[in-house]
């Protein structure tokens, strides 16, 4: 059986409420005065809860809310005690709100005396609360009484009956004493006594009970002995009792209801569905920051999520399912399920990346329906869910159901393949779900983005995908505002050639697996804008962890490159070029001049694409030691068919290991199902051990597989530069580039390979191929900005040495870019309009901001910057670049954080930067 952390959400809800944060809010504010049943607590007290807690759940602005409430306390303490004057009455402004609930402590006879002197009569407790209404009248603020809950003593079942008396022997004349203080001070009144009365025989005794502290022995490792404690509640109590005082808020139209969020967005929390039972419930994660949730809804037909976004729907309920041979459709209906609530913390270094590190803060709630679960996690950036299976043996797993249902008013930017044998390479549309082309074989590939109206974005993608298909997704021609999932099966039949493997047909079933696993997270990145996507980690953050002991031997870096510019190098005397050693002697020399840390030999140096069979002319191992002696690594490209066989990849692998090359780029894949997951999972492990790193081409987008083999150094699944150069030009591409920062590039590092050294403006013909120099639509800045913008730890230069060599400027600044990052900011942007992003290496920050065909001028903030005045390195699109678009300006200036960058982009241009502290301080 899976462990599971035993702890509770306390944490974040309290995290960051600090009473200085609420001496600084200029809006009114939510006082609370009560005892231990309104309390806060820590997580160390989990499962124990108090509602007046709960209540910052229900919060508009959970910052508006403070919590004075004490355990043990009476309202005579809370008074004489000076609590009341110095953290309430002194700090009330007009429109202010107090709850006030005491009761349980007050009836305490045997607190009579110091220190505590809690206990007083039924008349004296009436002056006490008299006078909390006084104070509040007289500051103009506004105070409500709360009744204390009731107390599970009180509970009792009689013929077959559960009856509630209100509370514990004695709390009844305090009880009625509030009631007539609330009516002669013409105070409202949250009678949660009564509340209970009348809700808690519903639930019936068992459900009822689990509201308050009775745990098992062993149950949570914060009581190992188990409580038995009929006064205090648990989270399910608190959020119970919470949701009741909104409620009656909202009925009686108080002001006091303008805090709340409306109670039907906040569920109970998984705790009031523990109680095994086959009536299902609502379940749910919230993430640390109480900004997203992803919650579960089981019941009589199935089960469906959905996604909220700061109390707002970006995933409407979708019902979804897994169907296994022999065991039928896993969908909750009609099961027993019960929930068990976790939470991880801790940071973690990732050298091979878009940030140093990343913070692994997530809570999480499993959901149990006995031999298979689903397990719901909940980050800052993003949900997720998956189901996990504990079945012995193996197991084929017929189909997926999973479906994404969107509010209302959403638009997408989504990319269509027309089939399953796709290299992912078509560029973004944007439109509403019905825009998408209903019907197979068109397949809406992963990931793609919503934006919701009054939501944010949400990026759907998938991580820890292994041995299983890719998630796509398809419009049934009926549906107008859902997308459903269309897997591809496992290949049945196949057709091999050199270069790829198709699949001439397919089983009807998704794979045959291991019957105990995790399954791939469905994944849904969440932020406010599309630049906050930018810096999600939800995709790595999920996959397994690294499997390599050791991968201090992986070396990000640039690449020399030669497919896309055709060798086309010109400036080296007596050099007849071509696929052969001279040429690619050239290519190290380039790169060993300019520090740049690959080559890639591409297509043409293996006889027939059988790398087993090097062509003499190119002499590889020549090149390799070469290279090597200049300190500059080799890459191999190969197609993925010849590599297929494991006996024969093993021994490619160990020879060009032997010989010293890098790694390997595998090519032609063009596949997501069974078998291609397979592939890319035992590659990489098989490379690993022989210290070769490699690059994934004519593949889907990365999946996570990069953090459990951190020799993955690229994914290509993007239309890139390719697209853009290789075939006369397409000027698609460079609208498309927008798009790939709010989609593709959200799932991870993609291969565009950026670069090119000749620009054509948007009326300018396309080159003649096979003719021409290679060139690509779009301004001279905008492929500088791609660099520091498009996130690649091994980066392409696309284009020729000779190419470079004539813009040296141009080429000292995109040899300057790292590759791994320390952070990354999405700095502005919108979709199908413009994108900036900013990243740090050290104590160094580098800018990208690019446009579609539309021209035009930005102030882009640069609050990233730390203190001080900065040296900028800028290359700006120069006034003519609209038409000359291999014109540019480079300059040289000064600013200071919190100071806008002004930037002026032309057609198709771009805006690339370095910020230095000025002085050379780093």
């Amino acid at each position: 059986m899976n462990r599971f952390f035993k702890t509770s959400l306390a944490a974040a809800i309290l995290a960051g409420m600090s009473a200085a944060a609420f001496a600084a809010a200029p809006q009114p504010r939510l006082y609370m005065a009560g005892d231990s049943t309104m309390a806060d607590y820590k997580p160390d007290d989990f499962p124990q809860y108090g509602w007046g807690q709960a209540l910052r759940a229900f919060m508009k602005e959970p910052a508006r809310l403070q919590n004075f409430a004490r355990c043990g306390w009476s309202a005579r303490r809370f008074r004489e005690s000076g609590r009341w004057e110095k953290c309430i009455a002194s700090k009330l402004n007009p429109g202010d709100w107090v709850i006030v609930s005491f009761g349980h402590n007050d009836m305490n006879k045997k607190r009579d005396k110091p220190p505590k002197n809690d206990y007083s009569t039924p008349g004296e407790y009436k002056e006490f609360l008299k006078g909390f209404a006084a104070d509040a009248k007289s500051k103009g603020a506004n105070i409500a009484f709360a009744t204390s809950i009731a107390h599970s003593s009180g509970f009792n079942e009689k013929d077959g009956a559960m009856t509630v008396d209100g509370g514990a022997k004695g709390l009844a004349p305090y009880v009625s004493a509030m009631r007539e203080i609330a009516e002669e001070a013409g105070a409202p009144l949250l009678d949660l006594n009564r509340y209970a009365e009348e809700n808690l025989p519903g639930l019936g005794m068992e459900k009822a009970k689990s509201l308050y502290m009775f745990l098992k022995p062993g149950e949570y490792a914060n009581f190992p002995d188990g409580k038995n404690d009929p006064a205090h509640i648990r989270d399910a109590g608190a959020f119970f009792y919470a949701k009741a005082a909104v409620e009656m808020a909202n009925r009686q139209k108080l002001a006091l209801a303008g805090f709340f969020r409306e109670p039907s967005s906040v569920p109970f929390v998984p705790s009031l569905a523990r109680a095994e039972a086959p009536c299902g419930g609502i379940f749910t994660a919230v993430s640390p920051d109480r900004l997203n949730e992803l919650r579960l809804e089981v019941g009589a037909k199935g089960m469906a999520y959905s996604v909220w976004r700061r109390g707002k729907a970006v995933v409407a309920p979708t019902r979804f399912s897994l169907e296994i041979e022999g065991r039928g459709v896993l969908n909750g209906a009609g099961a027993t399920q019960n929930a068990i609530l976790g939470k991880r913390k801790g940071k973690l270094a990732t050298p091979l990346y878009k940030k140093a590190e990343i913070d692994l803060a997530h809570n999480e709630t499993l959901v149990s329906f006995g031999d298979w679960s689903v397990r719901l996690v909940a980050r800052d950036d993003g949900v997720a869910w998956r189901f996990e299976t504990e079945f012995g043996g193996e197991i084929v797993v017929k189909a997926e159901n999973t479906a994404v249902r969107f509010p209302k008013g959403t638009e997408l930017c989504y990319t269509v393949a027309p089939s399953f044998m796709s290299g992912w390479e078509k560029p973004a549309q944007t439109g509403p779900v019905e825009s998408v082309p209903a019907g197979h074989p068109q397949i809406v590939m992963t990931p793609f983005t919503a934006t919701v109206p009054g939501a944010g974005a949400v990026t759907v993608a998938e991580s820890d995908l292994r041995d299983y298909p890719g998630l796509n997704f398809y419009r049934r021609g009926s549906d107008k505002d859902v997308l459903r999932s269309w897997q591809a099966g496992v290949p049945k039949e196949l057709d091999a050639g050199r270069r790829k493997i198709k699949v001439a047909s397919r089983e009807p079933y998704l794979a045959k697996t291991k019957g105990a696993r995790p399954f791939p997270w469905r994944v849904f990145v969440l932020g406010d804008t599309p630049s906050a996507l930018v810096e999600s980690d939800i995709v790595y953050a999920l996959a397994e962890p690294s499997r390599i002991a050791d991968a201090s031997w992986v070396k990000p870096g640039q690449v020399a490159w030669d497919w896309w510019n055709g060798f086309q190098i010109t400036d080296v005397p007596n050099l007849e070029t071509g696929c052969n050693y001279e040429t690619y002697k050239a290519y190290v020399d380039f790169a060993a001049a300019n520090g740049i840390e690959y080559i890639i030999m591409d297509e043409g140096w293996a006889e027939k694409l059988d790398p087993e069979k090097m062509r003499d002319e190119v002499n590889v191992p020549g090149v390799i030691a070469y290279a090597n002696e200049k300190g500059v690594g080799v890459i191999l490209w190969a197609a993925w068919a010849p590599l297929c066989d494991r006996e024969r990849r093993l021994r490619v692998f160990e020879r060009y290991a032997a010989m010293g090359a890098k790694g390997f780029k595998i090519d032609f894949i063009e596949r997501d199902d069974q078998a291609a997951e397979r592939f890319l999972e035992e590659a990489a492990a098989d490379a690993a051990r022989r210290n070769l790193v490699v690059l994934y081409h004519g593949i889907h987008k990365p999946t996570g597989l990069q953090r459990t083999y951190p020799n993955i150094l690229n994914y290509e699944g993007v239309y890139g530069l390719e697209q853009g150069g290789s075939i006369g030009g397409r000027k698609v591409v460079v609208s498309n580039d927008v798009n790939l920062v709010y989609t593709r590039m959200v799932a991870g590092f993609m291969d565009y390979t950026p670069g090119a050294m000749r620009n054509r403006a948007f009326d300018a013909p396309p080159f003649v191929k096979g003719k021409d120099v290679r060139a690509c639509y779009g301004t001279r800045c905008h492929q500088l900005a791609l660099f520091p913008m498009f996130e690649a730890p091994v980066q392409m230069l696309c284009d020729s040495p000779t190419q470079y060599r004539t813009e040296p400027e141009c080429t000292a600044f995109i040899v300057g870019v790292p590759t791994v990052w320390d952070e990354t900011r999405g700095v502005a942007g919108e979709i199908g309009k413009f994108a900036a992003v900013a990243r740090r290496k050290g104590g160094e920050w580098w800018l990208g901001a690019i446009t579609n065909w539309d021209a035009r001028e930005l102030e882009l903030p640069t609050a990233f910057l730390g203190a001080g005045e900065w040296k900028v390195e800028a290359f700006e699109d120069a006034a003519d670049s609209g038409v000359n678009a291999e014109h540019y300006v480079r300059r040289v200036f000064t600013i200071k954080p919190g100071e806008t960058l002004k930037v002026r982009l032309a057609r198709g241009g771009g805006f690339a930067a370095k910020f230095k502290k000025a002085g050379g301080a780093h």
